[in-house]
């Protein structure tokens, strides 16, 4: 079945939902980050309390669908792996994005916007622990739209392991090209990615 027709036969996820559920009582996902999300489509509800998540091509078309869940976690086996992508500000604002924050996985990317409480100028992406073709070069194209802006920023917030320091490096070589700085922001001494930071200040 193709991306697009899978897609639209997804519910939209719902307060209460198997997926929301999932997301904010295991992942620890607060609503307000969940619901900015689905107010632009970026997730919806999948089977057995799975949450798809949306990738997209740098002129807003689904390109793939990325699957977390309590038992499954895997991506679309047609389309391809590009961004996801969850603006920090709210719809309909017109603050420009100078801020890229890239993570490996939807859910870390969520948690990183939950934890710095959803920055209006910040662009909050993740790669599907990957950087194939198409993920670069819609990675290269959003660091070419921004790198303009006196305070663009591309902020390498990948896992704190030796992958995460990898894809890092390649981030700063990308921004580098196009003409921007970049950073690295790490998960605290001991946490590994951002999710399991926003668990373990939940239950502290």
């Amino acid at each position: 079945m193709p991306v697009l027709e899978r897609w639209a036969k997804r519910r939209a996820m719902w307060r209460g939902s198997p997926a929301w559920s999932y997301l904010t009582q295991v992942r620890r996902l607060p609503s307000v980050v969940v619901m900015a999300a689905i107010r632009r489509e970026q997730v919806k509800e999948g089977p057995h309390a799975s949450a798809w998540f949306a990738h997209r091509d740098h002129e807003g078309w689904l390109t793939g669908i990325e699957i977390r869940g309590p038992d499954y976690r895997g991506f679309s086996t047609v389309g391809d792996k590009t961004l996801f992508r969850l603006p920090g500000a709210p719809l309909g604002s017109r603050l420009p994005v100078t801020r890229l924050a890239v993570t490996e996985a939807p859910i870390d990317a969520m948690s990183l916007a939950a934890i710095e409480r959803l920055r209006a100028d910040t662009l909050y992406i993740s790669t599907a622990g990957g950087m194939g073709p198409h993920t670069l070069e819609a990675l290269d194209q959003l660091l070419r739209a921004i790198a303009g802006h006196p305070r663009a920023l591309a902020v390498a917030a990948f896992d704190a392991d030796s992958q995460g320091e990898r894809y890092a490096g390649f981030l700063a070589e990308m921004a580098a090209k196009a003409g921007m700085p970049s950073e690295r922001l790490t998960p605290p001494e001991g946490w590994n990615d951002w999710n399991q930071v926003l668990i373990r200040r939940a239950d502290a």
